[in-house]
Parts: C-alpha cells; structure tokens; sequence
C-alpha cells in the first residue's frame, strides 16, 4: 500500500504467513460422544489442550513501513496457547421409531437423511413455532465452553520496533496471561450464549421441515417447499417534520440562554473575587504583574504571526480541511436528527399490589 498524504510519502506492507495449529490430539479423558444422560439428552463432553500439549495455534505477521526519513520492518510470529478448553454439549433428540429402523445404509453419511428420522414441528407461514407447541424434537439444552489458562507469545524474528521485545515480556507475565484467559473466557461466554438462544431454535427447525426434501431415500426428496414469509412491519410515515424543528428551536433558545446565565454569573464572581486580591498586592506587584502579562500578550502575537491555523495551513490537504468539519457538522445534525424525530415507543406498565 502506498501512502502519499502531503510531506509524508512511504509504502506499508502488512503480511501473513505460516499459520499452524498443533497439538489436535491433546483430547483428555473422560471424552464422551451422545452419551445418553436421560430418556432423549445426549451428552457430548471433551477437553482438548491437555497438559502437556496445549492447544496451540500460531501465525507469522510482518509489519513493514518505509518511507523517506525512517524504516520499520517488524517480522513475527504471534502464538496463543489454550490449556484445557473444557466443552460441553448437551443434545435433545427425539427420533420416529420406524425411520430409524428402516434407515437405509447408503445414507449413513448424508445429514438431511439423519434429521429426516427426526419428526418436524409445524411452522406458521412465518417459519415460527406455534405459541403452544413446547414438544421439542431436537434442541440444544446446554452448550459451555471454558479455557483454564490461555497465554500469548510474540517472537521476533527480524524486528526494528525495541518496544516489541517489551511487549513479549509483559505478555509473558501472571498477570497479563490471568487477563487474557478472563477476556477469552467472556468471550466463549457470549458466543455459547447466542447458540443457545431462539434464534438457533427456530435454524433447527427449519432445518428439521426441510431435511426430508434433501434426502434421496425420502418419499419427500425432490419436493417443493414454501418459503417462509417475511415478518410485516407497520409501515412509518414521519408527519412530525413541524414539531420537530419547534422542540429544536425550543431546545436550543434553552441551552443558549442557560449557558449566557451560567457565563454572566461565573464572570461576575471571577471579577469580584479578582478586585478583592488585587486589593491585598503592593503597588510594585501589580506593576511586575502587568508587566508579566504584557509579556505573555507580545509572545502569543509573535506566535500568532509566525505560525497559521489547521484551516488555513497548506500542510494540511484542502479535501481534508474542507471535508472533516463538514462531516463534524452533518454528525451533529443526524445526532440532533436521530433523537429529537418521533421514531419509537415505549410504554411500560407497572402493577403494585
């Protein structure tokens, strides 16, 4: 990439290489697959980064930055290792009976096949579960995932950035790995929480309505399933243009006429508190003290000459000087614009006693 903004002029170069994982095999027991916990949960638990093979995943990441006056090149290789990575799942499966037992052995290996044994809750046109079908088929029950311990190594290979070796000693300390595994935790968190939310339910069951359509053995392979319809919403029509402007003008005669009070009030003590220090100086410090301010009023006008404003500098791009406080201003008014509109409501009922 090159870069060539103003007096700075240089290419960038930015590189991956050499990704690996290793260590696949450190599955620790007790590891089970569809273990049945109850008359339809199964039971998939494993745990992978035993010690001592962690999990290990690796890369090579080069940073290179040239121009004029000063060269960076920094080639690395970046690894994250994860010691036992704890995962859990949960499966409820109920299959028919006589699907399973004429299930022919040419698909063994065909996916929609095995779902096709699994009786398909009816949809609304909407793709949705009907309200009060609770007889799930298939579903996720429980899904966890955690890591005990999860480090980070940067090793140079060619680096010209002296900061880098200090990174690799800061990473490589308790606390920044205790850190690291707290934040990989609260991710794995987060994403096992959005698998076991409705959204993936209604996938399945979906997926469940359209299996038998996909698989070759089915009297239903080759069929035509109806797509699912879109959800309606109301259609919004914004009528409130008038009143929108007035709460605008409203809003804003308030902020200004607060802010004018607030100013008049803070100079007025500003000057009083002022007048009654002056009254405890010396005629001879207020002569040095005018001097000095004299000073600072003939330094800031020599500053002002010699040097020129963000606008009006020439070191600075006109697209830039011209664009950037454009944008400033349309971000204000779409603020202004986002929460002033009528674009919603909220109404809360509360019921005490």
């Amino acid at each position: 990439v090159e870069v060539n903004l103003a007096d700075v002029r240089g290419t960038m170069r930015l590189g991956v290489f050499d990704i690996a994982v290793a260590n696949l095999d450190s599955v620790a027991a007790p590891a089970t697959f569809l273990e049945p916990k109850d008359a339809h949960v199964l039971n998939n638990k494993a745990t992978f980064g035993a010690q001592p093979k962690p999990l290990r995943f690796s890369m090579g990441l080069l940073i290179e930055v040239g121009g004029e006056k000063q060269q960076l090149r920094n080639e690395m290789v970046v690894s994250f290792e994860f010691t036992s990575i704890e995962l859990l799942v949960e499966i409820l499966m109920k299959m028919n009976r006589s699907s399973l037992m004429s299930f022919s052995l040419r698909d063994v290996l065909s996916p929609s096949c095995w779902l096709s044994t699994i009786p398909a809750p009816a949809l609304n046109p909407y793709g949705l579960r009907f309200e009060n079908d609770k007889d799930m088929s298939l579903s996720l029950e429980e899904i966890y995932a955690a890591v005990a311990e999860m480090k980070i190594d940067v090793q140079c290979i060619s680096c010209t950035s002296p900061a880098l070796e200090e990174w690799s000693e800061l990473l490589s300390q308790q606390e920044a790995i205790e850190s690291a595994t707290k934040v990989v935790n609260m991710l794995l968190k987060y994403a096992t929480g959005l698998l076991d939310g409705g959204f993936v339910q209604v996938l399945i069951d979906r997926g469940l309505n359209i299996a038998a359509s996909k698989c070759e053995s089915s009297p239903k392979y080759g069929s035509t399933v109806p797509a699912f319809q879109a959800f309606e919403v109301e259609e919004f029509v914004d009528d409130s243009s008038g009143s929108f402007f007035l709460a605008l003008a409203i809003v804003a005669a308030i902020l200004v006429t607060s802010i004018a009070l607030v100013a008049f009030v803070v100079h007025r003590v500003v000057r009083r508190r002022h007048h009654r220090w002056l009254r405890t100086l010396t005629c001879g410090e207020i002569d040095a003290l005018v001097e000095e301010q004299r000073f600072q009023t003939l330094e800031e006008l020599a500053a002002d000459a010699l040097s020129t404003s963000m606008a009006t500098s020439k070191s600075i791009p006109l697209f830039a000087r011209i664009f950037i406080p454009f944008m400033v201003l349309v971000n204000i008014g779409l603020f202004a614009a986002g929460h002033f509109s009528l674009g919603g409501t909220i109404k809360i009922a509360a019921q005490v006693g």
